[in-house]
């Protein structure tokens, strides 16, 4: 009997030593918590971009293969400012026993954001390079552009602070460079289209015009 009064004595003095650190070390309500400034995401928008356009491609009996994706680093400077690096790659492949039609590309880009109240809503600027490469017909070229244009979408937090990150945006861009240039004979018209026409499919799907994107990424 004196052995079990002696051990709930103890018991109790344990609880209240275990309750009397809780009090000690617990953060201070007027503290404020350090929210996180890293970011790091995956472009899947860019992959159900290429997806699509090769299942179009499909339907219409041209056998295609196309893939894309980016990744991004985004550092918060301010509460209200951020710079982000975005890397890109996408692929394109229309070939068969007949002729070749491939063209891939790599991006790097640089953007600087600004999230006005205190919502997920953003809006920002960016410049950035991208490298084309084509082989056509075993003709093979490579073009260079500096890109620009501007971006605006929402950056979702699932964590407070910090978590999984949902980014729907949409951007436009503008691009300044050479051109792919595949050796035709200039004096013959059906080449000289041919060589637009390629031109023009490679800035629309790689580096200029409407973008859409979807960030899938973990805030720390």
């Amino acid at each position: 009997m004196i052995k079990e009064k002696i051990n709930n004595k103890i018991a109790l003095i344990f609880l209240f030593l275990f309750l009397s650190c809780g009090i000690i070390f617990a953060n201070d309500p007027n503290e404020q918590i350090e929210l996180p400034q890293n970011t790091v995401s995956v472009d899947v928008g860019s992959t159900l971009y290429f997806l699509s356009f090769a299942g179009i491609m499909n339907l219409m009996d041209y056998p295609t293969f196309a893939f894309g994706i980016g990744a991004q680093y985004e550092r918060k400077i301010t509460d209200k400012v951020s710079a982000a690096g975005l890397l890109g790659y996408g692929v394109l492949d229309i070939s068969n026993e007949n002729y070749k039609w491939n063209m891939s590309y790599f991006s790097a880009d640089v953007h600087a954001r600004y999230y006005p109240g205190q919502s997920a809503f953003f809006f920002g600027g960016m410049i950035g390079y991208a490298n084309i490469f084509a082989d056509i017909s075993e003709k093979e070229t490579t073009a260079h552009y500096f890109r620009f244009g501007g971006k605006l979408g929402w950056s979702i937090d699932f964590g407070l602070p910090g978590g999984f990150v949902f980014e729907p945006a949409i951007a436009y861009y503008g691009a300044i460079g050479s051109s792919l240039d595949f050796d035709y004979d200039e004096d013959i018209p059906f080449l000289k289209m041919l060589t637009f026409l390629n031109n023009s499919i490679a800035r629309t799907l790689f580096v200029d015009s409407l973008r859409f994107s979807l960030n899938l990424g973990y805030r720390f």
